[in-house]
């Protein structure tokens, strides 16, 4: 699917909820393992684990991290790195629930498409990071942005 707006190609992320482990065991085993992630996250910092950059500026939020997004019409903004520059962009609820994951896209900014709705529901915000790919090859990811969702509807 294209996002009209900017060109990208839209990843859908499967629907409903991931398969039966089979056994109480292993959906035990997948809450312990996603909390050492989480924990292990936390303690280690999550900006640690990104990929590092190189000489320049960075990748920022636009207008601020601290400002909300709009829940009823949520557009992620960022600084544009240059002429030729394509950007991917991953989308989670605060939960760490997937939302999108767009790419290809030709302009620094990402309107979640229609259908996420339900996908933001009981949710306060939404985690997101950019990655931009150099027409010369080179790439550059930013850090982890946490933007709260403005109230609404499904907050």
């Amino acid at each position: 699917m294209r996002d009209p707006g900017s060109g990208g190609e839209i990843v859908r992320f499967p629907d409903g909820e991931p398969e039966s482990q089979g056994a109480p065991w292993g959906r035990l085993a997948g809450v312990v393992a996603t909390a050492v992630v989480l924990i292990g996250s936390v303690l280690w910092g999550v900006d640690r684990l990104r990929v590092p950059e190189f000489e320049g500026g960075g990748i920022e939020v636009l207008p601020a991290e601290s400002s909300e997004i709009s829940r009823s019409d949520p557009v992620l903004r960022w600084n544009s790195l240059g002429p030729g520059v394509v950007y991917t962009v991953e989308v989670l609820t605060d939960e760490l629930n997937p939302v999108a994951l767009v790419r290809d896209l030709r302009r620094p900014e990402f309107r979640l498409p229609a259908g996420t709705e339900g996908l933001l529901r009981g949710t306060h915000g939404l985690v997101w990071r950019v990655q931009a790919r150099y027409p010369d090859g080179r790439e550059r990811q930013s850090r982890r942005f946490r933007q709260r969702l403005s109230a609404g509807n499904g907050g």
